[in-house]
């Protein structure tokens, strides 16, 4: 399957939340299988990302990362323009990984913001066809005023 750099960080860390979960064996298998796959792509991936930051990274005295005083996670970047076209060619690389399909149907009590489940979604196997969603008849439903 192909997925992009960004694809690739945004599932392996949702797998990674939920393979701190319980689940039942068939899933558990086929996020551990997803996980596995992943790792390589997603270490080089995460060490290509931060080798980019550091390039464009202002520096102090000593060479480290300057840090902005508003906000103390946000690096200081110079030639921002450039940094941000280099960072997105690097996440919008398609990379062909071995990852596989999996449900999470019969799964109970698990917790996933949307962003997470969107993030699954290139692995997450479709539902059924609305064709194949059993229709209800409007004879049998009452409606109540």
């Amino acid at each position: 399957m192909k997925l992009t750099a960004n694809q690739i960080t945004n599932i392996y860390e949702t797998l990674d939340k939920l393979a701190k979960t319980d689940l039942t064996l068939a899933t558990a298998i086929a996020i551990a299988d997803n996980v596995e796959s992943l790792n390589t792509a997603y270490k080089i991936v995460n060490d290509k990302r931060v080798a980019c930051i550091q390039e464009y990274a202002q520096k102090d005295e000593n060479g480290e990362m300057k840090r902005s005083e508003d906000n103390p996670d946000s690096i200081l970047i110079n030639k921002p323009e450039e940094f941000n076209v280099k960072m997105i060619e690097l996440m919008n690389t398609e990379i062909d990984v071995n990852v596989k399909e999996f449900s999470l149907d019969g799964e109970t009590g698990i917790k996933l913001s949307p962003v997470d489940v969107l993030s699954l979604r290139p692995v997450l196997k479709k539902n059924k066809p609305e064709a194949e969603v059993e229709k209800v008849d409007e004879s049998d439903v009452e409606v109540v005023e």
